[in-house]
């Protein structure tokens, strides 16, 4: 067990970007990867502020469960959960994201409480999704990367 533990946590590398200027992921399958349990990634020289209210979500996901989410990374590959709403069914929710990827690859997407992609938000703008949930569960704002350096401000407010 300790084996296994440290190969996932010391031998996931970066991914490199081979795609040059495209920003489009080459060896994540987004969809595949969400659908998991866990998610893995690495990341270098990363920041992370949370601010605002709290849906009550408990456990792993407590910390991204903010009304205002700044995530800033010199380089990260994998999968990673950014913001995770937990909303009743039929509650409406604005989410504004604002991303600015400068290096890589990268994927931001909504997804649903079955993990089924809502929507892929458009990189280096700002975008306003607004979602009504056919269902209670949570809801979370997940990036795919490989090696990408980027910065994204996600703020979300149910209605």
């Amino acid at each position: 067990m300790i084996l296994v533990l440290y190969f996932v946590l010391f031998s996931f590398n970066h991914i490199q970007d081979t795609n040059g200027k495209l920003t489009n992921l080459v060896t994540i399958d987004i969809e595949e990867e969400i659908k998991k349990e866990v998610t893995l990634y690495k990341s270098n020289y990363s920041t992370l502020r949370c601010s605002g209210g709290s849906t009550g979500i408990k456990g792993e996901l407590k910390e991204v469960d903010r009304d205002t989410i700044k995530y800033s990374t010199k380089k990260i590959s994998g999968v990673k959960t950014l913001q995770a709403t937990l909303m009743n069914n039929g509650e409406s929710l604005s989410i504004k994201v604002n991303s600015n990827l400068t290096m890589g690859n990268l994927v931001i997407v909504i997804v649903d409480s079955n993990n089924n992609i809502i929507k892929e938000v458009t990189l280096n703008e700002e975008e306003i999704v607004n979602i009504t949930s056919t269902e209670e569960g949570i809801y979370k704002v997940i990036c795919g990367a490989e090696s990408a350096k980027f910065d994204v401000v996600i703020q979300r407010s149910k209605k």
